[in-house]
């Protein structure tokens, strides 16, 4: 009986020792805390940009003449008779392509880091081009301009910082799960 107790006391003490050691061993490795900020404010800008396109690209497909407030006279002088060709590229290539982005960033693909990239980069020629056709835009398009040109901007600064490329395992030693 003694032997028993003995040998449940030493195997006791011996499982107590290995997890101790397990647990040690374990809190020197580096935990890693989730998504860092950088991340997950470019999820939300392009959120962000997807919403702003995808409406504004179905406002501009529905009607693209009597439309979202934009008249048709600010296309004079552009290849474009209506807005339903502009509606359409501003509705897939700058709104639904930003929603597959943002899908491919919340799975943290890492492809959607390059993705990423285009898209803020199509979100900045966008503008650009918008603003060169048609100029700026009359009453709160102006601000939509802007707002959105530094929207674009912030997704590709966002996406080069260091935080957001080491999650997505660009360019370093950290590789995405």
């Amino acid at each position: 009986m003694r032997t028993l107790h003995w040998r449940h006391a030493v195997e006791s003490r011996e499982t107590s020792t290995r997890t101790e050691t397990a647990i040690s061993k374990n809190a020197q490795k580096p935990v890693e805390s989730g998504r860092p900020g950088t991340v997950l404010v470019l999820m939300i800008l392009t959120a962000v940009q997807a919403l702003g396109a995808i409406s504004g690209g179905v406002g501009l497909v529905r009607d693209p003449v009597n439309n979202i407030g934009l008249p048709i006279s600010l296309l004079e002088g552009s290849p474009f008779s209506d807005y339903l060709i502009p509606g359409l590229i501003l509705l897939i290539a700058v709104g639904l392509f930003a929603l597959f982005v943002l899908a491919g960033l919340l799975r943290r693909w890492k492809p959607a880091w390059w993705l990423s990239l285009a898209s803020g980069g199509a979100l900045v020629t966008w503008i650009i081009v918008e603003v060169v056709l048609l100029g700026y835009l009359p009453g709160a398009g102006i601000g939509l301009q802007i707002a959105f040109g530094l929207i674009g901007v912030a997704i590709v600064v966002l996406d080069l910082m260091r935080s957001t490329r080491r999650y997505f395992g660009i360019g370093g030693s950290g590789s995405p799960h």
